[in-house]
């Protein structure tokens, strides 16, 4: 049985020097913040860290939190001139960060965004973004990965990417499916087998990158489509500030509780609930899924819907398929039969995307 994440943080009551435990659950971020907002306080013990504690079961792999820092490489960038003369373009944000595009060194800064007041420089912000990061660095050498460039407090640089590949995967806006307005035997996508095929193999191996790292298994946290940019024939993996490099309790990786809304997420995550490194192979089902049908997961459903997010959580609802994508041929067969057994409810029973792509690698070599 995997350990589940838990640090024992211990600060002292001001007067009587009482020990107060204080059980956090998940990740670094949470006891950290604890940690800064409370560092001047004159009554707490001496610095306390759960890498040290005897214990703490579950334990971070050392390059999890090692900075490696450059700093000057983004001081040398004049902002204002590049902002002043056109150099520098707003390409938009995301929940944590703004993305600039400097034309002239034709690499994006991903930094806080400031103008956002719950978004602070505090131990989070910090965390989140020591994360991607060190993700990004772990996996640099991979065709499947965005490369990073710099690194800088609550800032990266990386790549600039050509384009998302949301476009190419979708086709169909929100709709009933009973609705006769729309064929929804008919692919809403145009592309063709092989391209579905293509991309099916290099979301998977993404992951596969992940999950098999040898310096420790990681997940990405947010997987799904928006998140996939082209370069050149390659389609890259970006964005890891939601990502999670899992904890060793010196037999198995230790189970994280994540509590996240969205479609496309895992049942797990969904109901706020220990999950591990199967909640992106999930969510690499719904990645199929718009493959398959050129639709979003749960088209029926426009926007937010906590009813969805529920019956999701619960086992009660996935992404509907029409019966017409049945035995249609054997691609589509491969990709139905991969997303049903990524839905699967029990994480720990999940399909492992090392044989989700010997699954695909075994089409691939058929058809060919």
């Amino acid at each position: 049985m995997r350990s589940r994440e838990s640090y024992q943080t211990v600060f002292y009551v001001s007067g009587n020097h009482t020990e107060v435990p204080i059980r956090e659950t998940d990740d670094y971020s949470k006891w950290r913040r604890k940690f800064l907002k409370s560092i001047d306080d004159e009554d707490m013990d001496d610095y306390y860290d759960p890498d040290q504690d005897v214990d703490v079961s579950c334990r971070r792999t050392n390059w999890a939190r090692a900075m490696h820092s450059t700093c000057h490489a983004f001081h040398e960038i004049a902002m204002d001139i590049e902002l002043y003369q056109g150099g520098l373009e707003y390409l938009g944000r995301g929940t944590y960060r703004s993305a600039w595009l400097l034309h002239k060194e034709n690499v994006v800064c991903k930094t806080t965004i400031l103008s956002n007041p719950r978004r602070r420089f505090d131990a989070k912000t910090f965390t989140l973004t020591l994360t991607d990061a060190n993700i990004m660095e772990a996996l640099t050498a991979s065709n499947r990965i965005a490369n990073i460039y710099g690194y800088c407090g609550s800032s990266v640089m990386t790549e600039s990417l050509e384009d998302t590949v949301l476009s190419d995967l979708l086709g169909g806006d929100s709709k009933d499916p009973d609705d006769e307005s729309f064929d929804k035997t008919v692919c809403q996508n145009s592309l063709t087998l092989d391209q579905k095929l293509d991309m099916a193999i290099q979301f998977s191996e993404a992951l596969a990158e992940l999950q098999g790292y040898v310096g420790g298994a990681m997940m990405h946290g947010d997987f799904h489509s928006p998140q996939w940019f082209r370069s050149g024939k390659d389609i890259k993996l970006n964005d890891f500030n939601k990502g999670h490099i899992f904890t060793w309790d010196g037999n198995d990786y230790c189970l994280t509780e994540r509590c996240y809304d969205g479609s496309y997420r895992a049942p797990e995550d969904l109901r706020c609930e220990d999950g591990n490194e199967a909640s992106d192979t999930y969510s690499l089902g719904n990645n199929y899924y718009m493959l398959l049908t050129g639709m979003w997961p749960h088209y029926e459903y426009d926007g937010k819907d906590e009813r969805l997010y529920e019956l999701i959580g619960k086992g009660m609802k996935r992404p509907y398929i029409d019966p017409s994508f049945y035995n249609r041929s054997t691609v589509e067969d491969a990709l139905i039969h991969l997303m049903k057994a990524c839905w699967e409810q029990d994480f720990m029973k999940r399909i492992s995307v090392f044989d989700v792509l010997k699954v695909l690698y075994q089409v691939r070599d058929a058809l060919h």
